[in-house]
Parts: C-alpha cells; structure tokens; sequence
C-alpha cells in the first residue's frame, strides 16, 4: 500500500472539507486540494491541473450538462411565472389554512415536500430548485410560525425524490451512464449476455424497491421534521426573519396561473422521460417549451433593472437568466468531480477500490460499501457513481468470463436493475454531510448555522436515505423483483 500516497489523498479531502466548511469556494478550494493529491502521489502538477482535474469535471459534465442546463431554465419559469407558487398556494388553502396547531404544521410539511416532489420528478434540477423553493418555504413558515432555523431542513424535503425510479435526476442519469459506460468492452469480449443486460437498464429499474425506498425517506423525515418542529414551538421558539431582508412585498397579492395549468409542464417531462423513454434533453426541452407557451402572460413586464420588456423580451428575459444561472449550479456539481479524477488516477486508490473490490461478502454488500465509501471520499455523486459501477461489474464478471468457454453466455450475476437502483439510492447518503455545497446553499439562504439546523437535514439526507438503501437491497433478495 502506498500509505504516502494514501495519506496525501485524506489530507487534502480533509481540507476540501474544512475550506467549504469555512466559506471558501469549492472551485480554487478543490484545484489546492488536488496538487496536495498529486505531490504526495508522484504526478505532475500541470498534469493533474490541466489532465487529470479537467477530464474528471468532463466525463460528469457530458452527462449532465442537458438536466442541470434545461433545468436552470425549466426551474427559471417556474419561478419567474408564479407555477412553483401556484401550486404551494393551491395545496396550502387546501391543507393548510383550514387546519389549526399541531395539524397545521403538519399538513404544511407535508404541503411542502409533494410541491418539492412534484418540482424534482418534473424535472426541475435540484440546485436550482433551492432557489424556486426558498421564498415559498419563507412564506409557510411566517404563516405557520414555523422557526427560521428550520427553514433549511424543509429546503431538503425533496430529497427523497431525486433517487426516485423514473425522476430525470442526476442519480438516475448518472447511473444509467455507468452502467452503460462498459458496453463497449463487454462487447470487444463477446458477452453479449452482459450488453443485453446492460442494455436494458433504464430510469425506472428496481421499481418497486425504489419506490418503497422513497417512501421510507418522505415519511421519516416529514415526522422527523414535524416533531422537531413542535418541539421547538412548545419551547416557546417562533418564526422570525432575524438577518433576512423583510421582503417588500411580502403582502402583495401576485396573478399566478392555474393550479392545472402550472402542473401541465412537469407532468410531460414526467411522462416523456420515464414512460415513453426519450433522452432527458428532449423530455426538459419539451417541458420548458410548453411552460413558455401556457404561462407566457404571467412571465415578469420588467427585468431586474425595472426596464420595461416586450412579449418577447420577457421570454428572453426569463431565458436569459435561467440560462445564467446554469453555469455555477453546473460547477457545483462537477468541480468535486475533478478532484475525484485527480484522487481516481493515483495508485493508492486504486489499492483502496482494489481491496475494497477483493472483499469476500455478498455482492449487494459490496456494492453498497463500495458506492458510499467513493461518495465520502469524493463528495460526488456523480464521480462515485461513474467508478464504483463499472468497477463492481468488471469485478463480478470478470472471474466468470475468465473462466467461460462460451463469453456470449455469460451474465451478470446479480440483476442489472439492483445493481443500478441500489447503486442509485446509496449515492446519496454520505453526499449530504456538513461540508456538501448544497447543505451550505440550504443554510445560508435563510442565514443560518450548521449548529441551528443541521441535525434534521443530517437525519433526512443521509441516516434515512442509508436506512432506505439497505431496505432496498432487502427487497431485491425477493425472486423475480426487479
């Protein structure tokens, strides 16, 4: 084992995590991190900077860039058009407003995790979706009296749909790609069994399992949540803005669209990505087409400079700065990524991957470590997602194929539907922990601290998520399930 090497690697993710733990910005913060990487590692510095660092953001942003991009915009329309607001109104004098107590923060947590739901199995990306969310949760919370500091908890209620089976989310898509990614070597073997195996994986394997398993996380954490909550109000806390800005407008009625209306859009992208299986960038292209086209008279007169805008500026308004918005929400996401592709290309990882690869238990059970133990270390989901997939097939086929006096017969012995659900839910556990980019956006919009509300958020997106992730496999020993 190189433990130099090894040592290196934890001390620079150690202090990735302690520089965004302190405000530092990722970008510099991850490039610092990954010369310490490569020094202590014997790579060149230009060559991890301009090499290893660049190629590991460009394998993740091939991926992505169609759901975080069109998901800027999508999530842009729905904020600039009232739709996200429409449909939280809608269920909140539905809900919320007849109940009273200990009913009414209850039905407003519930109230707020289905408009999340709804925004994130729509397509809406999950980073710009924070931003959708925020001045809707402000607003519940003022109305139900709901303590500030757990605003950034409610923020998180989506978190059990980002895994979901069909969601057009990273989880999915990036699962999908590494599962995928070795069809071109599995096909320079022969095994064709394995390419149609691999083939077949899509947004909605492990259905059943993958539904229970958001089940489990929604339902912990809105009685997690509700109770913490109550708990705080019986201690005699209430909502106030504390630093927050009053907004000036917090009493003015807003023309929003239909409750139908501003459903339609998320409900094709839905439909056209899960059920009819087209590519996530027809499916988000469609739905913020079709949001354009339906909410058009309620998209903003005037831009952020109080100049007047035309019909049609106000589409190129609203494009503009959706569009804008995509690039940083983009590198959040995929900056972690280059400093996994720097750590992904020394030798002492790949001990570690190796070792971790050489452990004798069950298969389920390796997968499961093998992924949270990559996501720790990279914070990336994506990045964990794109090694631990094709290690753990190469690693569970390559004995048999080895072996195999006919290599087209040969199949995966596990089913490719577990392997990318479980691989799918276990991404994201250990992404959620205190340093993770988008933990310090969900505090620092409504201005609070990790010791004010980081238990709860601690409890739905990682304790919960990890207790889903081993139902899920559980569920996948059941014949037949798939």
């Amino acid at each position: 084992m190189d433990f130099l090497g090894l040592a290196g690697i934890i001390v620079a993710l150690i202090l990735f995590l302690v520089l965004v733990y302190r405000g530092c910005a990722p970008y510099w913060a991850a490039i610092i991190c990954a010369i310490i990487v490569a020094l202590t590692n014997r790579i060149g510095i230009a060559e991890a900077v301009t090499d290893k660092f660049v190629n590991g953001m460009l394998e993740v942003i091939i991926s992505l860039f169609s759901v975080v991009f069109l998901g800027a915009i999508f999530g842009r329309v729905y904020q600039d058009t009232g739709a996200a607001e429409s449909i939280a109104n809608a269920l909140m004098k539905g809900f919320v407003l007849k109940q009273e107590g200990r009913k009414r923060i209850t039905a407003a947590v519930v109230v707020l995790m289905v408009v999340g739901a709804l925004c994130t199995i729509g397509g809406i990306d999950g980073y710009v979706l924070v931003f959708t969310l925020f001045p809707i949760c402000i607003v519940f919370a003022k109305i139900c009296d709901i303590p500030r500091r757990f605003v950034p908890a409610l923020l998180c209620l989506n978190c059990a749909f980002m895994f979901a089976p069909g969601s057009p989310q990273i989880y999915n898509i990036m699962a999908i790609a590494g599962m995928k990614s070795q069809i071109p070597n599995f096909v320079e073997q022969g095994a064709f069994g394995i390419v149609g195996q691999l083939e077949s994986v899509s947004a909605t394997s492990g259905l059943i399992p993958g539904i229970v398993a958001t089940v489990i996380v929604a339902v912990l954490s809105c009685i997690t949540l509700i109770r913490m909550i109550n708990k705080a109000m019986d201690n005699g806390e209430h909502f106030d803005f504390g630093p927050l800005q009053v907004p000036a407008n917090a009493n003015e009625e807003r023309k929003l669209p239909h409750v139908v209306v501003a459903i339609l859009p998320l409900i094709l992208v839905f439909v056209l990505f899960s059920i009819v299986g087209l590519d996530v960038f027809i499916a988000l292209g469609a739905g913020v087409i079709l949001g354009l086209i339906t909410m058009f008279p309620y998209l903003p007169k005037v831009d952020a400079r109080g100049r007047a805008l035309s019909p049609i500026g106000s589409i190129v308004n609203t494009l503009n700065v959706g569009s804008g918005n995509y690039p940083s929400a983009l590198l959040n996401v995929v900056t972690p990524a280059g400093l996994a592709g720097v750590v992904t290309a020394t030798a002492a990882f790949g001990m570690v991957v190796g070792t971790l690869g050489g452990l004798r238990i069950a298969p389920m059970v390796l997968l499961i470590i093998v992924v949270c133990v990559i996501v720790a270390i990279t914070s990336s989901p994506p990045a964990a997602l794109m090694i631990s997939l094709p290690m753990f097939v190469g690693a569970t086929t390559g004995p048999l194929l080895a072996q195999a006096a006919n290599a087209a017969s040969v199949l995966i012995p596990m089913n490719p539907h577990a392997i990318l659900r479980i691989a799918a839910i276990a991404a994201a556990t250990f992404e959620t922990l205190p340093f993770n980019g988008m933990i310090i956006l969900c505090l620092s919009l409504p201005m609070c601290t990790h010791k004010e509300s980081y238990k709860p958020m601690f409890l739905m997106t990682v304790a919960y998520i990890f207790i889903a992730t081993i139902v899920a496999a559980l569920l996948f020993l059941i014949p037949g399930m798939v």
